[in-house]
């Protein structure tokens, strides 16, 4: 069951002051450095929306990675498969234009790459008031193993927080596969936190199998935050695009944001697009290399200029969550083309959101890839591209932004409260 908070925010906002400030370490969800757009800017979101409603308190987020994930991020820097070796030079272009993103985030000074959980925690213990846990996968523990920092552990002199937590991407198809060593690991991470914020169902439903005792509150993906992306002034990026990538502003243009694990499926669907509608769209293609685009590859993007391209195209075809979130923040028609297997029955991460917004229709599943039905996705695409310039379906992604964003307001009344009791406790 999803808690919201009842009180407005201002009954626990603290007058500002000099000489204290409370320290709110974020800690980031995937590793930050990786070439990954949401990663990147849901962490700049969660940060400025902190700041924006608490302006003296000190927001940084934790410059941590493990060795494993950093390994890992290097190597797909340059190396994503054959077509990523071929087009080495985009992937470099790619990994300039991402440290340009990197710099906009509140790091912390100090970076820490290391599998050593004790010599992570001694970095963070004790050092900040209040630790944030998410968004993303943090509690994704299959992939980062335990003991792990997202689920800070060893960090109770400061108050522990989770917003909009996932544990997206576990590689269980129940949650009765959890090892019972896993499942206290988890109950006395959770049992910890006095607010634990997720962001999806199946992250819920694994809070209450490792502490069913527990309040668990939904919140909405920081990206959401950003607000509505659709008036923002786009014409230094379009320069860029004409100049670079012939791409024509005036064409209706569809996009691609796929991966090259969608390779057959993201082939067919690119081939029949081009046949339906190639002379009056123009594709492109965001993230991985597409040759049957017109644009086969957008390669150098910041992170900041990818959150906004999405409101030059008149419909967006994605497989990743913010794909999909900020095609919708640029009130631009999305297809949410998921594979992602669900844990005891609950929707995955795309499903879910979309589901709660009340845009199911955007929603297509692919987990049974060989039989894809293409006239019912074909005729899904007629419809979106007919939506575009309609008034009701833009009201319609407003009103699912809007009834979404109410569910961070509970995080923030906390917080607030947290705040003000960190403060009253100095003073």
């Amino acid at each position: 069951m999803w808690g919201l908070g009842a009180k407005p925010l201002a009954e626990y906002e603290a007058e500002p002051h000099s000489a204290q400030t409370d320290k709110v370490q974020i800690v980031v969800s995937k590793a930050y450095r990786s070439l990954n757009y949401g990663a990147v800017m849901q962490a700049y979101y969660l940060a400025e929306e902190i700041k924006k409603r608490f302006p003296d308190v000190s927001v940084e987020i934790v410059d941590y990675m493990s060795k494993k994930m950093n390994r890992y991020y290097k190597m797909i820097t340059l190396y994503r498969g054959k077509e990523s070796l071929i087009h080495l030079r985009e992937r470099i272009e790619m990994y300039k234009a991402f440290q340009k993103g990197w710099d906009e985030l509140p790091l912390s000074d100090k970076k820490i790459i290391s599998d050593d959980y004790e010599m992570v925690m001694k970095n963070i213990n004790g050092k900040y008031d209040i630790l944030i846990s998410g968004s993303d996968a943090v509690w994704n523990f299959s992939k980062r193993g335990i003991p792990n920092p997202y689920f800070l552990i060893g960090c109770e002199s400061s108050t522990l927080m989770s917003y909009a937590a996932s544990c997206n991407g576990l590689a269980v198809s129940s949650f009765s596969d959890i090892a019972s060593s896993e499942k206290e690991y988890l109950k006395k991470s959770f049992s910890a936190f006095k607010y634990i914020g997720v962001r999806d169902a199946q992250t819920e439903m694994l809070v209450k199998y490792a502490a069913p005792e527990l309040k668990v509150y939904h919140n909405c993906d920081p990206s959401l935050l950003a607000g509505d992306l659709s008036p923002i002034d786009r014409k230094a990026l379009i320069d860029k695009l004409k100049k670079k990538y012939r791409f024509d502003p005036n064409k209706p243009t569809i996009a691609f944001m796929m991966s090259n694990l969608n390779g057959n499926f993201r082939a067919q669907l690119a081939k029949k697009i081009k046949e339906k509608y190639g002379e009056k769209y123009q594709t492109v293609s965001l993230y991985s290399y597409n040759k049957y685009a017109d644009i086969p590859y957008i390669a150098d993007l910041t992170p900041q200029e990818w959150s906004i391209i999405f409101g030059l195209f008149q419909l967006t075809i994605s497989k990743y969550f913010h794909g999909t979130m900020f095609s919708l923040l640029n009130r631009t028609p999305v297809i949410a083309v998921s594979a992602e297997k669900s844990i005891d029955g609950m929707p995955n991460k795309i499903s879910d959101a979309l589901e709660r917004m009340k845009l199911s229709d955007f929603y297509f599943s692919t987990v049974n890839s060989e039989s894809v039905d293409w006239t019912m996705l074909m005729n899904k695409i007629d419809e979106c591209l007919s939506m575009k310039m309609s008034s009701t379906i833009k009201n319609r992604i407003s009103c699912g932004l809007d009834k979404e964003r109410r569910c961070a307001e509970s995080f923030f009344v906390t917080l607030g409260e947290v705040i003000a009791d960190r403060r009253k406790s100095v003073d």
